[in-house]
């Protein structure tokens, strides 16, 4: 990725289809996400309020559940506990494309390979 991106957004209730899932998200309003940034998996860093978390983060549609576009972090490696209205992201590198896998175990899998990757990109 050129250039590190900076965005605050509104976070939105989102469809739970995460925490099922085991990886909880943090919903962003749309309307929030900077319009040249591409669909895929990022390595990010989420502030809420003063703290400043490690997170993975999907941005675009969501073929393998049959959901549309949404932007959602998880927190690696922590609770956030209450989350604010408003947060704080900073995209810092692109893992990978949006993807259409098999099933929802399948999709589970990656996750997990793209949290372990974002460990790798944020390592302090």
């Amino acid at each position: 990725m050129q250039n590190q991106l900076s965005f605050k957004a509104r976070v939105i209730k989102g469809e739970g289809k995460g925490k099922k899932l085991g990886f909880p998200t943090i919903n962003l309003s749309l309307s929030d996400v900077p319009r040249e940034l591409e669909y895929g998996v990022y390595a990010a860093y989420i502030t809420i309020g003063d703290e400043k978390h490690k997170a993975a983060m999907q941005y675009g549609k969501r073929p393998v559940l049959d959901l549309p576009k949404s932007c959602e972090l998880h927190v690696v490696d922590g609770d956030p506990g209450e989350v604010s209205e408003e947060v704080e992201v900073e995209v810092v590198e692109r893992l990978r494309g949006i993807e259409k896998f098999e099933s929802e175990e399948e999709l589970k899998k990656q996750i997990g390979k793209d949290v372990n990757e974002t460990r790798k990109v944020l390592k302090d």
